[in-house]
């Protein structure tokens, strides 16, 4: 993954500092600078594929139904279609797509097969699993 991050990692990108200027700092360890050019298949593939079943389900449900009343109605609303177009993104099309890109989420992982910082960050970070 260290040769990967150092093939794209650019000197002038300040992606690293604004990043810990915001208290991001381990973003650096999983978020290599210039990924955008790279990351563009996977928004193609990926997050067309979620935007156009947000899209489907939005306009299916106004066919039938009435616009909502109030804002929190409305936040429900959108929440359970995002949910939805979510859950409709298959699984395999996202890792097909993180191969296609050459983004191959191999990150450090404990032994539990969950995200791991470097040993000297362990003690101040969480370890984040997939829920």
């Amino acid at each position: 993954m260290l040769e990967w991050i150092q093939r794209f990692k650019s000197p002038q990108n300040g992606i690293r500092q604004d990043y810990a200027g915001r208290g991001l700092q381990y973003a650096g360890e999983f978020i290599p600078t210039g990924i955008t050019g790279i990351a563009q298949p996977m928004d193609v593939a990926v997050i067309k594929s979620f935007k156009d079943n947000v899209r489907h389900s939005y306009l299916a449900f106004h066919v039938e139904y009435q616009f909502p009343e109030t804002r929190d109605q409305k936040r429900g609303l959108i929440s359970s279609f995002v949910s939805e177009a979510w859950r409709n993104v298959s699984k395999e099309s996202i890792r097909r797509e993180f191969i296609k890109s050459g983004i191959i989420p191999v990150v450090p992982r404990d032994r539990f097969d969950c995200f791991r910082i470097s040993a000297e960050l362990e003690e101040e970070a969480p370890i984040l699993q997939d829920q």
